[in-house]
Formats: C-alpha cells, sequence, structure tokens
C-alpha cells in the first residue's frame, strides 16, 4: 500500500476517530509517571506490574494484575486504530437505534478475550521469572525467539487471512449485541494470533517501549493490511529483507554506473 492510501485512510472516519482516540490514551499513558511524580502520587498500574506478580505466585494476583485499568488503556492505545473496519461494519449491519448498543458489545467481547490473552501472557512471564531466575535479559530474549518463531508458522498468516472475514449479525433482538460481542471475541481472537509476540514484548518492557507503542500500532497495521498470502511455513521477514537487498543492490549499480560515466 502506497503513503497516499495509507493517508487519504488516516482522514476516513471512523479510523481517523480510532486513531485520535489511541493516541489520547497513548500521550496520557506516556506522561502519567510525570504528572504522578510531580504530585508525589504513587506510580501504579504497569510500572510496578513485574514487581507485584513476582510477590505472588497465585493464580488471582496474576487476574487481578491483569484486569487493571493500564492493561485496557494500553489496549486501547495500540488496538482501536485496527478496528475501523470492524467498527464501520457493525455501524451499517445494525438498525440506527442499535447502533451504539452494538458497538458496546463488539468492545465487550474484544476486551473480554484480549483480557483472557493478558492473563495467559502474565502466566507465562511468571513461569520465564522462575526458570531464569528473573533476568530480565534472558526473558525478553526468550520472547524475541517466540516472536520469530511465530512469524515462520502458518499459523500466522491464517490470522492474517482471516481477520478480515466479516461475520454474519443479525439486527433483529436481543440476536444483534450476541453477533456482535461474538464477533469482538472473533476479532480479537485473530488479533491475538497476529500479534501477542509484539504484546507480550509490549507488556513485559511497558516502561521502556512506551515511546514506540505507536510504532508497534503502525507495524500492526501494515501487517493487517498485507494482501492475502498462502498459509504455510516461511522465512520470517524475507520478502522485507529482500526488498532491503534488491535496494542497496540497485542504489550500488546506480552510484557505479553515475562514477563511470563521470570518469
Amino acid at each position: 500500500m502506497k503513503l497516499q492510501a495509507y493517508l487519504s485512510i488516516v482522514k476516513r472516519p471512523p479510523f481517523s476517530i480510532l486513531l485520535g482516540v489511541g493516541l489520547f490514551v497513548w500521550l496520557f499513558l506516556l506522561l502519567q509517571p510525570i504528572f504522578m511524580t510531580q504530585f508525589n502520587m504513587p506510580v501504579e498500574g504497569h510500572l510496578h506490574h513485574h514487581a507485584h506478580v513476582q510477590q505472588s505466585n497465585s493464580l488471582w494476583s496474576v487476574i487481578v494484575q491483569a484486569i487493571n485499568i493500564h492493561w485496557f488503556l494500553m489496549l486501547i492505545a495500540m488496538m482501536f486504530p485496527l478496528l475501523s473496519d470492524s467498527v464501520l461494519f457493525i455501524w451499517r449491519k445494525n438498525f440506527p437505534r442499535k447502533r451504539y448498543l452494538g458497538l458496546i458489545s463488539f468492545f465487550l467481547g474484544y476486551m473480554f478475550f484480549w483480557t483472557l490473552t493478558g492473563i495467559g501472557l502474565l502466566v507465562a512471564t511468571e513461569i520465564l521469572n522462575n526458570f531464569f531466575n528473573h533476568s530480565k535479559e534472558l526473558i525478553l530474549g526468550s520472547i524475541f525467539v517466540a516472536l520469530l518463531f511465530w512469524q515462520a508458522t502458518p499459523w500466522k498468516q491464517v490470522s492474517l487471512n482471516r481477520c478480515h472475514i466479516p461475520p454474519i449479525i443479525n439486527p433483529f433482538g436481543f440476536q444483534s449485541v450476541i453477533d456482535c460481542f461474538n464477533y469482538g471475541s472473533k476479532k480479537a481472537f485473530y488479533c491475538v494470533g497476529m500479534c501477542w509476540p509484539l504484546m507480550w514484548i509490549s507488556l513485559f518492557t511497558m516502561q521502556q517501549t512506551m515511546y514506540f507503542m505507536p510504532l508497534f500500532t503502525f507495524i500492526m497495521y501494515f501487517e493487517q493490511s498485507l494482501p492475502w498470502k498462502p498459509e504455510q511455513w516461511r522465512i520470517p521477514y524475507l520478502g522485507l529483507l529482500q526488498k532491503l537487498y534488491k535496494h542497496s543492490t540497485d542504489k550500488n549499480k546506480t552510484a557505479l554506473s553515475t562514477h563511470f560515466r563521470v570518469s
């Protein structure tokens, strides 16, 4: 997709609205520690997240940490710009008096499944903490290995190919609300399949990677907008490496031809 196409999408609602909400929440998360420090208030949430998890091994502690306002704010900041097509679909498929209820139901289903995923990621983080004796470097290295492995699997491509499949929403009665909730859960399922390692990195290193959240969102949006590809094993980022190599080769050839012409 060309740059002009991306710019035209940015100006088009509901993407512009969702992008604005995501950027506002990101700025809030970014500036919150500054305000907390200035007013001598304790900084809570994911900044102290791992310390709390390490203090208790109970499943209830992990669940409490996942059901946290900072987790939901991080989801809004990173994932809302990816949902413009789904929001537009629900808006068009529901009667005017049910549109907002359908959107609320969709977002509840989306957040519900992502919260379950967050619990799973926190449990996995705690397991790695115990296994690597709380070595952040080894844990982060393991997450990067998981990221590269997942990029190579056909399941990643399955998620990318199927995240755009429109659901069947019955606009009549309470079934409309149920269908929108199920659509939100299904959309979250494929979003998890598309980017769970990247979200795991953001969750584990939130304080350090806070500045890069918009970049992560752009990467996920770019991947989501790619055309359909065969669902098979592949070398991670092979296409990107080939493009970079081709660009470097063409640049060298141009420089050599210019040099010989001048000589």
